[in-house]
């Protein structure tokens, strides 16, 4: 492993025997960089300090990702409120999230699989949420695979809810932009959401947001109901099919694949659609509308009572990325 300190933080490139190369980084327990025989797999900011001032590209999410109306959670009887950072909501927990805390690390190379494992003691109190929360974000590579393993570990010395995820922006082999990819999803419920973006109830997919089959992002991107909206593109949470089916979703471009698998049941598909101006990113390119997709693995928004963690009771997720040379 080749440990890089910058800005305050430090950046950490593993190196797998397959072809996977990832760059993680502290600063909100991040994957910086994924490369695969060679090629990039995401988007971030390619200066480091502008990476570093810049919200989510590939960070830990929490402790509750999505929006909270008028940043106010109520649990357990209880109103809980957190910050604003949109508004009066607070969008992936607002603006003294995971996303920018320091995590401290540790590295094992072992039996063939690299494991990096980042922690952060999340304080009473913090994001206007209660519990001592002890977070673990531990990646995994091993040296005869092409996939990246998340698993997300914490433990609370009350009862508090908590709902993670990682925000990578995906984009296969270093394209201008995602629109001539295609996004697979192993869903058939969408969450409609009100005139605030909020979560209001699952739906069925229509013709727009189904994409149960491969379809091209571009398909129905530029959708009437897409223009003049607020959303001004996809930014849809997918409730997954429950059944035994491992492959929750996965992204193809013209050469190269990647398959999500994930125990968390649901996810958050955005096409990017305000991009940050003239940013030079990690694949050489700048910044444009639909450079990437995410596939953030969610909880059932604003199920807060599911999302619980206590003494009794730890929480436990997990993902992986598959990569692909078609």
């Amino acid at each position: 492993m080749m440990t890089i300190k910058e800005a305050g933080t430090t950046f950490y490139r593993v190196v797998n025997q397959k072809g996977l190369e990832v760059t993680f980084c502290s600063r909100g327990a991040a994957v910086y960089e994924i490369r695969f025989l060679g090629k990039p797999m995401n988007i971030a900011p390619s200066d480091k300090k502008q990476y570093l001032s810049q919200d989510y590209y590939g960070r830990t999410v929490g402790r509750i990702n999505g929006r909270v109306l008028n940043s106010e959670l109520t649990y357990k009887g209880k109103t809980y409120h957190m910050e604003a950072n949109e508004n009066l909501n607070s969008l992936h927990s607002g603006p003294n999230g995971f996303s920018f805390k320091e995590f401290d690390a540790s590295f094992e190379d072992k039996d063939g699989v690299k494991t990096l494992t980042f922690t952060y003691l999340s304080k009473d109190g913090e994001q206007g949420l209660p519990g001592n929360v002890e977070l673990k974000v531990i990646y995994k590579i091993k040296d005869d695979e092409d996939a990246l393993y998340i698993i997300y570990e914490a433990t609370s010395d009350v009862s508090t809810p908590l709902g993670l995820t990682n925000h990578l922006y995906y984009n296969l082999g270093g394209e201008k932009n995602v629109l001539e990819q295609s996004l697979y999803v192993h869903a058939k419920q969408v969450e409609k959401l009100d005139e605030n973006l909020i979560p209001v109830g699952f739906i069925d997919v229509d013709e727009v947001t189904d994409f149960s089959a491969p379809m091209k992002i571009k398909t129905h991107l530029f959708d009437e109901r897409f223009v003049g909206h607020q959303l001004n593109g996809y930014d849809h949470i997918y409730r997954f099919i429950d059944d035994e089916d491992e492959l929750k979703a996965a992204l193809i471009s013209k050469d190269y694949r990647m398959d999500v698998k994930t125990t968390f049941p649901c996810c958050i598909c955005y096409s990017m659609n305000y991009p940050n101006a003239d940013t030079l990113l990690t694949n050489g390119h700048i910044e444009e509308r639909n450079a990437a997709m995410t596939i953030e693995w969610a909880e059932i928004p604003l199920d807060f009572e599911k999302m619980e963690v206590s003494p009794s009771k730890p929480y436990r997720r997990e993902a992986s990325l598959h990569f692909y040379k078609r």
